[in-house]
């Protein structure tokens, strides 16, 4: 699941985490966008999950090499989810 920042991850990161602890026993790890740009999407993640962050925040933090990581990753069969504004960032390093 990928976080705004390590610091201030955000309120729909709080409410999803809850979700996948508490109320779908799910298992998963946190990402931020400055993982991403440092070595990619780690294999271990089949699903990427983006809840509602600022997309200028992440846009930004993903920096060239991050969101080349998650068009790529996308593009060879990764799993995208995203609502309430997650798609935002992603999309724009998809589609550029």
């Amino acid at each position: 699941m990928l976080a705004s920042s390590a610091t201030s991850p955000g309120e729909s990161y709080d409410w999803l985490t809850f979700k996948l602890n508490n109320e779908w026993e799910l298992p998963f790890d946190s990402l931020v966008p400055a993982t991403i740009a440092a070595g990619g999407i780690p294999d271990s993640i089949d699903v990427l999950i983006v809840p509602q962050v600022s997309a200028t925040a992440v846009y930004a933090a993903l920096g060239a090499d991050g969101r080349e990581a998650i068009t790529s990753w996308v593009r060879a069969g990764g799993h995208l989810v995203t609502w309430g504004g997650g798609e935002k960032p992603v999309t724009l390093s998809i589609n550029h």
